[in-house]
């Protein structure tokens, strides 16, 4: 794994598919209107800037951030890829 620098954030997003409560998958475009929302697990962070030390984000705390933010980075490890998204700190709503 890569080294952080300053305020970004790596982390694990949620992709479980979201269904009714009668089963069926609601594709992303409908999500996106009803929850902008997105969760994930932080995998990874930053050493923070001289202003932010971000030390009220820890590992494995579950963060909420708005759909579509951050870059996506792709780690392959042992034939398994991972998928990881790249957030400022400025990005995470809820922690």
């Amino acid at each position: 794994m890569k080294i952080l620098l300053g305020d970004k954030v790596m982390v694990i997003p949620d992709d479980s598919d979201e269904r009714t409560a009668s089963g069926l998958i609601v594709p992303p475009s409908a999500s996106s209107i009803k929850n902008p929302l997105k969760s994930g697990v932080i995998a990874k962070k930053g050493t923070g800037t001289p202003w932010n030390s971000m030390d009220d984000v820890h590992l494995k705390d579950r963060v909420l951030f708005k759909r579509g933010s951050g870059k996506i980075y792709e780690e392959e490890a042992d034939g398994h890829t991972a998928t990881y998204l790249i957030l400022n700190y400025s990005e995470l709503l809820f922690v």
